[in-house]
């Protein structure tokens, strides 16, 4: 009969989450979903200068480096060298895989800073994210120091200050 089938339907729409008009969690639900969003993706659609390294003897803060996060992927210029590689988050953890990059030659100096941080890069295990600052860590140590690409200039001019090409234009004749 009519009067079941409403009260079917009825049973069926309690049953679905809480979702407003516009498809979107609501409520509890929405602060969940946001909060799982921000813990997978804490560093998706950020960009980093290198400012420092604990462990590197080579001068990897002063080489112009930067790393940029993407949805599960992150790139960016080291001294000589674009550079990429995918990553997962859980929590506080990160997990890099293996860095892929541009075959370009430099100076001993910049290729030996180049491959310090890239070493150091692969040791990550964890990181530590302030709005200011970006730390990421190998057993618990600190390894690399990050601020905002924001408050250190355009990348062509951290490129420049490290004697290397303008990214920008390394990525138009890509």
């Amino acid at each position: 009969s009519k009067q079941s089938f409403q009260q079917a339907v009825k049973h069926r729409l309690m049953m679905l989450p809480d979702y407003t008009t516009t498809g979107v969690p609501d409520g509890e639900a929405a602060e969940n979903e946001a909060e799982n969003a921000m813990e997978g993706e804490a560093l998706a659609g950020t960009s980093w200068i290198l400012t420092g390294s604990t462990l590197a003897e080579e001068e990897v803060q002063d080489a112009g480096i930067t790393a940029d996060f993407f949805e599960e992927q992150m790139s960016g210029s080291g001294p000589v060298n674009s550079y990429f590689a995918d990553y997962t988050i859980e929590g506080e953890s990160i997990e890099i895989g293996p860095i892929g990059s541009t075959m370009m030659a430099g100076s001993p100096g910049l290729m030996a800073a180049e491959t310090a941080y890239f070493a150091l890069l692969g040791t990550v295990d964890s990181f530590e994210l302030g709005a200011d600052k970006l730390v990421l860590k190998a057993a618990g140590v600190d390894v690399l120091d990050y601020v905002p690409a924001s408050e250190a200039g355009s990348s062509s001019d951290v490129q420049a200050a490290a004697g290397g090409q303008d990214i920008n234009v390394v990525a138009e004749s890509l």
